[in-house]
């Protein structure tokens, strides 16, 4: 899975993780992958249903350490996202409260 040039950049095999599609978005993926940016490149792919990920930790960082806090930003950002769908609606009626106000406060040129 990891090409010759991965392989020599890190020095070391991909740590290999998979979750299925129906458990976790592909942007919650690539939000953890953007976070844990300094300590490891990650390639996410899509094989038989799942998301698989390759993670490669840059030199100084334990493989399975990285892992582990993949493991644990992923679960964080799949969180993340259900909370942001499941309170959008009120979230926009305040806003839409909000700025409506504001509206009456303004004074308009005569």
């Amino acid at each position: 899975m990891a090409t010759q040039a991965e392989l020599f950049m890190t020095g070391t095999a991909p740590v290999v993780l998979r979750w299925s599609h129906s458990a976790v978005e592909a942007e919650a993926l690539h939000r953890a992958a953007y976070r844990l940016a300094r300590s490891c490149t990650v390639e996410v792919a899509e094989q038989d249903g799942d998301w698989v990920v390759s993670l490669f930790a840059r030199n100084g960082v334990d493989p399975e350490v990285a892992a582990h806090r993949f493991r644990q930003e992923v679960g964080d950002q799949n969180l993340r996202l259900t909370i942001g769908r499941r309170t959008d609606p009120l979230r926009n009626a305040v806003f839409a409260m909000a700025f409506s106000r504001l509206s009456e406060t303004v004074e308009r040129p005569q």
